[in-house]
């Protein structure tokens, strides 16, 4: 029980903070917003101030903001409708944008309190690291001398290498040994471009959890924007790979699903929860910036379409397309969620 209360908060606090972006700046921008709420369904509590009223509502599956003239008509003159294009674009931008700052002040944060090490996943069979002794388990901490605290300096030192022979010092079993070993040119299948590669596959991860005592805002600084590009990276590949049909609907993870992953996180840690806190903010900033139909990014291109031939599309026209997507969303996320439910064990352990 515990583990889905932590989930349902955590759930909640990145619907909070995704609606906070479009409330800030419609207010910044002098929009009306009419609601500002938590939760869907029926209301449990609510405050109304002179313009805006503040709900909590039962049901933890998402939140919205109610601007004023949105999806309606209105001759307010702080109206949605009304504002100049580039503030509406702006507002339903900030959603997506506050999730990635959150999350990068989150890493920021634990970044700061704990230092990170760098290992070795898997290695590749008959690659230069399988002939030089590298095994998985192995603990990269330093290459050529040079004190290794994030993948990207390995991957820099790797592609500069010129597949001149490195000297890697590797913690194994809490036993320090040094290895010789040589990148090799590789053709990237993907790209068809050739890098120099050792063939492993690294991790990167927190070397204990948060301390006091390791506190380093530089580290931080430095650790936790390269954590927030390769998380948000690798999560844009992996969106690539959906929309390109190389990962299925199997890949894919519902409410159910992701309040799932928050409770296996409360197992291991505060530090845990924090990354999956920030993980999550990733992804539901980029899924919102999807050119889709009823999505932040579906409509931002309707928006763009205003501002670059100077006619707006019909609010009638615009409507029903993104009723369109709004019931393709609903569909796939019951699909999604009965697949959620049947494969995981959600209120087990």
């Amino acid at each position: 029980m515990v583990k889905i209360i932590v989930a349902i908060i955590t759930f909640l606090l990145v619907i909070m903070i995704h609606e906070l972006g479009h409330f800030t700046v419609a207010k910044l921008s002098g929009v009306k917003v009419n609601e500002f709420s938590i939760g869907m369904g029926p209301v449990i509590k609510k405050k109304k101030t002179s313009e805006t009223q503040y709900t909590l509502r039962a049901l933890p599956i998402g939140g919205y903001v109610s601007l004023e003239g949105e999806d309606e008509d209105s001759e307010d003159s702080r109206s949605f409708q009304n504002a100049p294009a580039y503030k509406r674009l702006l507002v339903i931008l900030a959603g997506a944008f506050m999730n990635f700052i959150f999350a990068l002040l989150i890493f920021i944060v634990m970044m700061s309190f704990s230092t990170t090490e760098i290992g070795i996943s898997s290695v590749s069979k008959d690659s230069p690291a399988y002939t030089s002794g590298l095994e998985a388990g192995d603990i990269i901490k330093s290459i050529n001398g040079t004190e290794i605290s994030t993948d990207t300096q390995v991957q820099d030192i790797i592609s500069k290498s010129n597949g001149t022979e490195m000297t890697i010092t590797v913690d194994r079993d809490n036993e320090e040994k040094t290895l010789q070993i040589k990148p090799e040119k590789t053709l990237i299948k993907e790209t068809g471009e050739e890098k120099y590669l050792l063939g492993v596959t690294m991790g990167q991860t927190l070397n204990g959890d948060l301390s006091v005592k390791d506190f380093s805002l530089s580290r931080g600084m430095t650790l936790g924007f390269n954590f927030f590009e390769n998380v948000t990276k690798q999560t844009f590949q992996v969106f690539g790979m959906l929309f390109s049909g190389k990962l299925g609907l199997s890949n894919l993870s519902g409410p159910i699903g992701v309040v799932n992953e928050i409770g296996k996180a409360t197992t291991m840690g505060f530090s845990s929860v924090l990354f999956m806190l920030a993980f999550i903010n990733i992804n539901i900033g980029i899924f919102n910036l999807i050119p889709f139909p009823a999505l932040d990014g579906g409509r931002a291109v309707f928006i763009l379409i205003e501002m670059i031939t100077g006619k707006a599309v019909p609010k009638e026209i615009e409507a029903k397309i993104h009723f369109v997507g709004i019931i393709l969303l609903l569909l796939l996320i019951v699909v999604i969620s009965f697949k959620d439910i049947t494969t995981l064990n959600f209120f087990g352990g």
